[in-house]
């Protein structure tokens, strides 16, 4: 098995041409809820910064982000080129993911650095290119991180040990099993007051915070920038019950030592 892990798109927020004359800061889509700052992310290290930015500075920088991503692009390609060039593209599962996301100054923030669970740093892309995987093939389900590895083992013909948490993607992508409304979830912290734990259906996204007992819930199929937080409405007291009792259920089955300092209901 052979890894690239490559920085961009990430900072320092600097891209060489030809890609950086690919796109103008006045020219490429910037988010819709760039002014909307909510005031439980006001002190994080990427609220601070895309203040002190601006306007000016924040289209400069995801100028900055679209042409590392062509760049990536491209690169990719090259990788893709060589396998074939070698013989070994028939052979060969590729897998194109990364570990978060960014701002891309959604919210007027920059980077990753703050203890939220926006799309913007948790949705991330997961691409698979193998000779039985029709080309093409779109999946809308989730798929978390732990999955790579039952899915790398399966596709390489080893056995799955039965204590990981993640599944393998084989049956899906390969067409065999059909696309279900399985859940995503993401994690914070450990046990402690840092802790906080999110889980995401096709159109809710729920978070906990320990730190003061805070949620979150946004309903993404009406709000998809997530600027109304519902949390405290008694309208959505019943989603917001079930998603927490799906959250504990999660964690239940993960033996989650948050466990321990999440509410029951």
């Amino acid at each position: 098995m052979i890894t690239w892990s490559v920085s961009p798109p990430h900072a320092f927020w600097i891209c060489p041409d030809p890609y950086y004359s690919m796109y103008g800061p006045d020219t490429i889509p910037f988010p819709s809820n760039w002014t909307h700052r909510p005031d439980a992310y006001q002190r994080p290290q990427a609220a601070r910064m895309g203040k002190q930015m601006g306007e000016k500075c924040l289209r400069e920088y995801v100028r900055c982000y679209y042409g590392q991503v062509t760049m990536m692009d491209a690169l990719m390609g090259r990788i893709l080129d060589a396998l074939k060039e070698a013989g070994q593209d028939r052979d060969t599962l590729v897998i194109y993911t990364a570990d978060h996301g960014d701002m891309q100054a959604a919210h007027g923030m920059v980077g990753k650095a703050l203890p939220a669970y926006y799309e913007e740093i948790v949705r991330v892309p997961f691409l698979m290119r193998y000779p039985t995987i029709k080309p093409g093939t779109v999946i809308d389900r989730h798929v978390n991180s732990v999955d790579m590895m039952p899915t790398l083992l399966d596709f390489a013909g080893m056995p799955i040990p039965k204590a990981v948490q993640g599944e393998s993607l084989r049956p899906l992508v390969e067409g065999k099993v059909a696309s279900d409304d399985r859940p995503g979830f993401c994690e914070r912290g450990r046990g402690d007051k840092h802790a906080s734990r999110m889980v995401r259906t096709r159109r809710w996204k729920y978070s906990w915070f320990a730190h003061q007992n805070r949620r979150e819930l946004f309903d993404l199929q009406t709000d998809p920038h997530e600027m109304a937080n519902l949390s405290d409405s008694a309208e959505h007291r019943a989603t917001l019950a079930d998603l927490h009792r799906q959250l504990r259920q999660q964690m239940e089955r993960t033996t989650d030592p948050a466990l321990a300092i999440l509410p029951k209901a």
